[in-house]
C-alpha cells in the first residue's frame, strides 16, 4: 500500500510536470513516468519505495492511481481537456496553494534534496518523450515481461 508520505510526492510530479510543460498527456504517461522516477530512486532515497506497481495491459501502473486521480478532480485540483483523442490534466488556481502546502511539508524530509533531484533528474530525461517512447524504455519493457497484475 502506498503510503501518504509517497503519495504527497506524486504530488510533487505531478507539479513538476505541470511547470515544466503546462499540462499532463494522458494518464498513461503520467502512471510510467511516475513508475521511472520510482525505479531511479531505488535504493538512492527512502521517498517513493512503498507505491506498489503492478502489471497492467501497458506495462507498470499504480492500481490506486486511477483513484487518486478521479478524487483529485472532484476536489477542483485540476482539470480535464479531452477535445482531441488524447487526454490533458492542467493544473487549477486551487492546486497552486494545496501544492505550495505539500513542498512545504516534503521539505522537511530528510532525504529531501536527493529525492526532489531525482525526480527532476528523470523528467528532464523523460518527461518530453511520448508515451509510446516511454513504453520503449528497458525499464518499462521489463515491467511489461511480467504475468498481468504481478508486482513489479
Amino acid at each position: 500500500m502506498t503510503s501518504p508520505k509517497d503519495k504527497l510526492w506524486v504530488f510533487y510530479i505531478i507539479d513538476q510536470m505541470s511547470e515544466k510543460f503546462g499540462e499532463i498527456d494522458g494518464v498513461t504517461k503520467l502512471e510510467k513516468l511516475i513508475f521511472l522516477c520510482n525505479k531511479r530512486l531505488h535504493g538512492k532515497s527512502r521517498s517513493l519505495q512503498s507505491i506498489e506497481f503492478e502489471r497492467g495491459f501497458y506495462g507498470p501502473r499504480d492500481p490506486g492511481g486511477s483513484y487518486d486521480l478521479e478524487t483529485n478532480l472532484m476536489l477542483g485540483l485540476y482539470e480535464i481537456d479531452d477535445k482531441d483523442s488524447a487526454i490533458r490534466l492542467k493544473v487549477t488556481e486551487k492546486w497552486m496553494g494545496f501544492v505550495h502546502g505539500i513542498k512545504g511539508i516534503l521539505s522537511l524530509e530528510p532525504d529531501y534534496e536527493q529525492t526532489k533531484d531525482g525526480i527532476d533528474e528523470e523528467l528532464k530525461i523523460s518527461g518530453e518523450k511520448t508515451l509510446s517512447q516511454i513504453l520503449q524504455d528497458e525499464r518499462v519493457k521489463t515491467a511489461k515481461e511480467k504475468f498481468w497484475k504481478e508486482k513489479v
